[in-house]
């Protein structure tokens, strides 16, 4: 059972997410430093923990790193002009770009989270493509969506983290406090 006070601090945490909607992720593979600013959404369930979804383009650089090494680091924070003003989450998260099976549900959670983005979906295709035999698999889907009149296939891709770090400076200069958000036990960092 989870005391009050980590409760409460959890319950800040949550809330801080769903009051922001773009998330800086960090990404890294042989040696290859890459950062990039994604809209997300956020879903958390005490079991698992919690999922940050975004969508990014399969070829771009973020995208590369995260499925050779299935990691990312992300960051949240709120804009300030007066260091006692900085409010964020650092996170650590396993990075897993969303198959068949899972991307139904994700999809429906993004979508409530940017209503407008409904108008440009066209459909969950396979990795090349429209193929029936992809979604039998389970294999990789892409979204396609159209946008400026051009038709884009993109990830949807999950961090899944079990804790994380809320920052809060109005506590002291560089004030953290770990965040546990799934009831069992955190999973070892990879």
């Amino acid at each position: 059972m989870m005391g009050d006070g980590v409760n409460e601090l959890r319950q800040r945490a949550l809330a801080f997410l769903s009051e922001h909607h773009v998330m800086t992720l960090a990404t890294c593979a042989e040696g290859d430093l890459w950062a990039a600013d994604v809209f997300y959404a956020s879903a958390f369930t005490p079991a698992e923990g919690l999922d940050l979804l975004f969508v990014s383009a399969p070829d771009s650089r973020h995208a590369r790193h995260m499925a050779a090494t299935g990691r990312a680091a992300a960051t949240i924070s709120a804009e300030a002009t007066r260091w006692r003003d900085i409010k964020g989450v650092q996170l650590e998260a396993g990075a897993a770009r969303l198959g068949f099976e899972e991307i139904d549900t994700a999809l429906e959670v993004y979508i409530t989270r940017f209503p407008w983005l409904r108008e440009m979906l066209r459909g969950v295709v396979g990795s090349a493509g429209p193929n029936p035999q992809d979604a039998a698999r389970g294999g990789p889907a892409l979204v396609r969506m159209e946008v400026a009149g051009r038709t884009a296939d993109v990830g949807l891709w999950r961090l899944r983290t079990a804790r994380l770090l809320f920052v809060d400076n109005s506590v002291g200069f560089a004030h953290r406090s770990e965040v546990v958000l799934a009831d069992g036990p955190s999973p070892a960092p990879s």
